[in-house]
């Protein structure tokens, strides 16, 4: 018997993409810087109003002169500059992954060979044993007593009447006699080719109803059977 393919569902994660490295620029980055620088250079000026100020080193009479320290004054400048220069580095970009799942053969189509075990049954019928056949059966004569009416004188008259003789009464004809009554209503008994009790009943009174010739094997009755004589 053929055996059906299965299959079987099987998931895995694939390289969508490898890994790669890209270079990309880094730009250049500013800082603002502030510096101070001299506005006007400090320098020493002389002073004397005659009164009250005098050199330590001068002596004797006159004016005295003496000197005064005048401090250097500084302004702050602020510059936007480059703080570092424009470059390019490489980063990395890692492999991609993706999930697949497809159904597969886990096992082909295959076929096999299955016992099947007989099975039995009973049956019962009707079988023929022994099969049909004919046979010859010897019919003793039969005698009767007929009376004959015969013509002594004027106005009688006599009635014949044609039988069949007895050399033509064979089993096939005696037969054939119980079919056609049978066929037509008469109940001649079993169908065994003799000329017995219940057939002749049967005959009897089928020449009564058909108005025949009554108590033998008339060639009348027989053709009114049907049956060649």
């Amino acid at each position: 018997m053929p055996v059906a393919a299965e299959y079987a569902t099987r998931t895995r994660r694939v390289l969508a993409s490898p890994a790669t490295t890209r270079e990309i620029d880094v730009p250049a980055q500013f800082a603002s810087r502030t510096k101070f620088i001299c506005g006007d250079e400090g320098n020493a000026i002389n002073s004397g109003d005659g009164s009250n100020a005098m050199a330590a080193n001068n002596s004797g009479c006159g004016p005295k002169v003496r000197s005064i320290d005048v401090p250097a004054e500084y302004r702050s400048v602020s510059k936007y500059m480059v703080d570092k220069q424009p470059t390019t580095r490489e980063i990395d970009i890692p492999a991609e992954y993706k999930t697949i799942t497809r159904q597969v053969v886990a096992s082909a189509a295959a076929t096999r060979e299955v016992e099947v075990p007989a099975q039995y049954k009973t049956i019962t019928k009707t079988v023929v044993k022994t099969g049909p056949a004919t046979s010859e059966v010897a019919i003793p004569a039969q005698t009767g007593t007929y009376t004959f009416t015969s013509m002594t004188g004027m106005g009688s008259y006599a009635d014949w009447v044609e039988i069949l003789c007895e050399s033509k009464v064979t089993v096939e004809r005696i037969r054939s006699i119980q079919i056609a009554l049978k066929q037509r209503g008469y109940d001649p008994g079993p169908i065994d080719n003799v000329l017995g009790r219940q057939t002749k009943t049967a005959l009897l009174q089928f020449q009564k109803d058909e108005n025949l010739p009554q108590g033998n094997l008339n060639l009348e009755t027989l053709k009114a059977l049907g049956i060649s004589y």
